[in-house]
């Protein structure tokens, strides 16, 4: 992040702590950016899913334990194509209007500090002021 870009989150925060109004409705924003962000990476893990292969029929004896490691099998395989979701749909949005972004180039990505929705994804509202009543 450059150096007037942290200036201007620093007057944003100062503004933030003063207007506890402004900082309740940016907190709504972010929220609702989550939300936004988190079904989007769980429509393209699900297209994900059904692009890839089936998993494989398990072939020997059916009993608890190949029960678990088929389990555990599934899992890793959905784990990893969340992962890859994540990336794809994070490096889409901060790369948006970058038309020289490859997905399978990362030096062809722009920094997470040049996105608006990355700041606003990682923003952590002012702490509530210290409660200084004694009861």
């Amino acid at each position: 992040m450059s150096a007037h870009d942290e200036a201007r989150t620093a007057a944003l925060a100062a503004a933030l702590e003063r207007d506890p109004v402004l900082a309740n409705q940016l907190g709504t924003l972010r929220q609702q950016a989550w939300a936004g962000l988190d079904a989007l990476v769980q429509e393209v893990a699900g297209w994900l899913a059904q692009q890839g292969p089936a998993p494989a029929a398990h072939t020997g004896p059916i009993n608890v334990a190949a029960l678990g490691a088929a389990a555990r099998q599934r899992q890793a395989l959905a784990r990893e194509q969340r992962e890859l979701a994540e990336a794809y749909v994070l490096g889409a949005l901060v790369n948006y209007d970058n038309p020289d972004w490859n997905p399978l180039d990362p030096a062809t990505s722009r920094g997470t500090g040049d996105s608006l929705l990355a700041t606003l994804l990682t923003w952590e509202p002012p702490a509530p002021p210290a409660d200084d009543t004694d009861t």
